[in-house]
């Protein structure tokens, strides 16, 4: 198979659910309360909750980006993931692989990086990149820690 061009026609993003202030985080870090709202804007943070790790948070970041994309799993060519968890074996992309119930053709791929240089290095700002049979990218991505933000 010959591909001319690559798209991106979906992306997601999934977040923890536990919901940490972030005067929890000033206080954790001896810094006044109210520093990292005042300064940067950030009121909370969303953590992963007990039942909630990389390949939850990943397999439901996929499912959406490609809900969303109107794509489904047996499309899939290949899944490449990244992370900056110590979690090694099995590897995040095999875990997303039998997750997703991809067929066992399907190439997983893992890149020993975070999210700012794999964004980079596919040409987007994605943990995750889908890439199906006809050269579209789904890319999705999972967090453990998000800050939210009120403009």
């Amino acid at each position: 198979m010959t591909l001319d061009a690559v798209y991106v026609i979906g992306s997601a993003s999934a977040f923890g659910s536990r919901i940490v202030p972030s005067e929890d985080v000033d206080h954790a870090f001896g810094m006044p309360s109210g520093k990292l709202k005042a300064r940067a804007g950030i009121h909370s943070f969303a953590h992963a909750a007990e039942n909630e790790d990389e390949g939850s948070l990943g397999e439901e970041a996929c499912r959406k980006a490609l809900h969303d994309a109107h794509a489904h799993t047996e499309n899939l060519d290949w899944i490449v993931a990244a992370s900056e968890t110590h979690h090694a074996y099995p590897s995040l992309s095999a875990i997303l692989h039998g997750r997703l119930g991809l067929r066992e053709n399907c190439n997983a791929l893992d890149v020993g990086s975070d999210v700012d240089d794999v964004g980079v290095s596919f040409g987007g700002d994605a943990n995750r990149l889908l890439k199906g049979c006809h050269g579209e990218e789904i890319s999705v991505q999972e967090e453990f820690t998000a800050e939210t933000r009120r403009r």
